[in-house]
């Protein structure tokens, strides 16, 4: 009997779960089911279109009215600068609606705004002076230039500074962190404040004097907007201060990054550009911003378009800025831009950081209800870090691309990604189960509270309000990778027929010297991949050694020519590089992988199955050299990866 009370009891249970598996319909029942995910492996495609990103590109200068759409598609920021007397003409009485409507005039067009005020420069305008005159009624001391038609202040005056410091205090009350406002800058000491005596006379004060009357007081008002300290370049001799002896540039630098400020460079396309910069010796100068020495018709006067057009990518190499002027104010833009509108876009995603997925993984299910991992690739190939807040989430989307929920990569900090290196991360996430969810993307943001990212990947697969969505890039479970069946690189002047196809090392610079000449070739016969169809190609290479240079572009080409041989190419016989495919960025970092898209080029040579490439210096990395490990070396070697 026993037996059979137990049996019914046991037949219950089971008819009532029964019943509850079958009648329910909800999703927590599901979500609750052990599924063993299989992962993905994705590797996105290179948009090397131009990108407009916050925290970094081209900066349009006023008058606003006179820049064409076309001109401010390409930029981030709009600026201008006024002279104090403008907008205080009385004391404590402001005309704030002079700054006022430039800045609404660059939210109108979707840009942020920059902006500086001159308290004591000279001033264009004849019979005019950039301080107001109410300060030296007040006593101000002062200097006379321009046949004594204009008045520059001492620049340690107490009633100078006193006036001075009240002035900012009004600024900063109104401007201090307006989201639209992307920086200010200081401009209370040297002519035009720019801190050097060009054209006035040479009053200068001490470097503590400066740190404490000039630096400190904008810097305690604009706590939450970033501020520039303008300078020129060493070579033109412009010192700074009094003791300049005793004090170099680069301290007056590190001191206003020490502050939270940052360095603007005002000597940018001109034959003293071509210097290696103190200002950018520490990497950690926070953004740099970059401006013309001239404007763009004297600049062709006095240098030559070849050489502007040089001196562009140059500049960034070296200075490495997040900002760089369209030239000077208003039509020069326009003229700047519609007469090198190649050199623009192509420059416009190496100023600051340009961030690239190059590879990612992921469980099948998406997380959608369970836990998974997810590791992604990333390689920044601009000239520096981004120096914004910047933060990474993931999102479920349904088939119409409507975000349905997100979730943050909180161990995922992009402002740790610098220029040139290919990093690697990994982490765990999960979603609530969510039905309709059909796709997963990736997103950066400057803010957690977006609800969209502001921040562009420079890939391909992007949704329109800027998702870039991994799961409907095709699934690499099929990729192929190839060793290079030839590899070698040249080396020219003295050294033009000797072949170095034995070396473990391919060796890239790009030298005036042609002693020091050299350039790495790659051959790739991948016969035996089926299909003539593939989704993706990469040419992965591992940096072996780099040199001190602070970065260096590498360009990637195609040859025409595929029946060199690896025992037999040397500097003289080698095949000339055809079109251009890539290019990317190598920081001084050794013992890293780059890698280059090329994708395109392979699909041209789908048929034959075999591809030629050359790997060159950039003209504007001039004596900068990079490493990679050739397939002699005992690990790893270059690879293409090809994905069905």
């Amino acid at each position: 009997m026993l037996k059979h009370k137990l049996l019914k009891v046991l037949c219950s249970v089971l008819i009532i779960l029964v019943l509850v598996a079958v009648g329910t319909d909800s999703p927590q029942w599901t979500a609750n089911v052990v599924h063993t995910a299989t992962m993905v492996k994705v590797f996105p495609t290179e948009d090397t279109a131009p990108l407009v990103n916050p925290g970094k590109g081209w900066v349009a200068y006023a008058p606003f009215s006179q820049i064409t759409d076309s001109a401010w598609s390409v930029c981030s920021v709009g600026y201008n600068r006024y002279n104090w007397t403008d907008i205080e003409p009385s004391e404590g009485v402001y005309n704030w609606s002079i700054i006022d409507n430039d800045l609404q005039a660059c939210i109108d067009k979707g840009k942020k705004f920059g902006f500086g005020v001159k308290t004591g420069a000279a001033s264009n305008t004849p019979n005019s002076q950039v301080c107001p005159e109410w300060v030296f009624a007040a006593g101000a001391k002062y200097k006379t230039i321009s046949g004594g038609t204009q008045k520059i202040p001492e620049w340690d005056d107490p009633i100078y500074i006193s006036k001075k410091n009240n002035f900012l205090t009004a600024l900063a009350n109104r401007y201090n962190g307006n989201p639209n406002i992307e920086f200010v800058e200081m401009r209370t000491y040297g002519n035009w404040g720019e801190n050097h005596f060009e054209g006035i006379p040479s009053a200068k004060i001490t470097f503590s004097k400066w740190k404490t009357l000039h630096v400190d007081p904008i810097m305690e008002k604009f706590t939450s907007t970033l501020v520039y300290v303008c300078s020129q370049d060493d070579s033109l001799n412009h010192s700074i201060f009094s003791d300049q002896g005793s004090t170099t540039l680069n301290d007056a630098a590190n001191y206003v990054v020490s502050k939270g400020g940052a360095m603007r460079w005002d000597g940018a396309i001109s034959n003293f550009s071509l210097n290696p910069n103190p200002l950018r010796a520490n990497s950690d100068l926070k953004p740099g911003n970059n401006e013309w020495f001239a404007n763009y018709p004297n600049s062709k006067t006095m240098f030559g378009l070849t050489n502007i057009r040089k001196w562009v990518p140059l500049n960034i190499t070296v200075m490495r800025p997040s900002y760089f002027s369209l030239s000077y104010w208003g039509s020069d833009c326009v003229s700047f831009y519609n007469e090198n509108t190649t050199l623009v876009n192509e420059q416009l995603n190496r100023l600051g950081y340009h961030f690239v997925l190059t590879e990612a993984s992921f469980p099948d299910d998406l997380a959608n209800g369970t836990t998974g991992s997810i590791t992604i690739k990333v390689l920044n190939k601009g000239v520096d870090k981004i120096y914004k807040p910047a933060y990474v989430k993931l999102a479920l989307l349904d088939n119409n691309n409507t975000v349905l929920r997100t979730t943050n990569l909180t161990n995922i900090n992009p402002s740790s990604w610098a220029p040139g290196i290919m990093l690697t991360y990994s982490q765990n996430y999960s979603f609530p189960f969510t039905a309709g969810a059909s796709k997963l993307a990736i997103g950066l943001f400057t803010n957690t509270s977006l609800s969209n990212p502001d921040i562009s990947f420079g890939n391909n697969n992007k949704t329109s309000t800027k998702w870039f969505i991994l799961s409907d890039m095709p699934n690499s479970t099929g990729a192929v990778e190839y060793y290079p069946s030839a590899d070698a690189y040249v080396r020219g002047g003295v050294y033009a027929n000797t072949n170095y196809g034995s070396s473990a090392t391919l060796d890239i610079k790009n030298d005036s010297n042609l002693d020091y000449a050299r350039k790495a070739y790659l051959k790739f016969n991948f016969s035996d991949f089926s299909g003539n169809n593939i989704s993706a190609a990469k040419l992965r290479v591992y940096v072996y050694s780099s040199g001190t240079d602070p970065i260096r572009t590498i360009r990637c080409y195609g040859t025409n020519d595929e029946s060199w041989s690896e025992t037999d190419i040397t500097w003289n016989n080698a095949p000339a590089a055809g079109g251009y495919i890539t290019g990317t960025s190598v920081s001084t970092t050794a013992s890293v992988w780059q890698e280059y898209d090329v994708t395109s080029y392979v699909k041209n040579h789908i048929n034959d199955k075999i591809v030629s490439f050359v790997l060159e210096g950039e003209s504007s990395s001039q004596g900068a050299n990079v490493s990679y490990n050739s397939k002699e070396a005992t690990q790893r070697k270059p690879v293409l990866i090809l994905v069905p």
